[in-house]
């Protein structure tokens, strides 16, 4: 995806869900289902080399949203989101 790439996975990947809109981005796929697979990789041929350069644009895009820095800022605004809280009171 980083690379401006659609991306075929399967369901079991892990992120995949979070990542690729199937589509958009990529497409997904039953882990173990063949014809699954076989339809997307005809469909990705199909597609021609426009509307994959498009998807590989938008892939590049998703995944800049979940890079390494911006997924430890996300997590440090929860952490201090956390802590600002009002601590609970059973």
């Amino acid at each position: 995806m980083a690379s401006g790439r659609p991306v075929i996975a399967s369901y079991k990947v892990g992120g995949a869900r979070d990542l690729i809109r199937p589509g958009e981005n990529g497409w997904m796929f039953e882990s173990g289902d063949g014809n699954a697979l076989e339809a997307i990789l005809r469909r990705a041929i199909e597609s021609g080399r426009d509307a994959l350069h498009a998807m590989g644009k938008v892939a590049q895009a998703r995944s800049a949203q979940w890079s390494t820095a911006e997924s430890a800022r996300r997590i440090g605004e929860a952490v201090v989101a956390c802590l600002a809280s009002e601590p609970r009171r059973d």
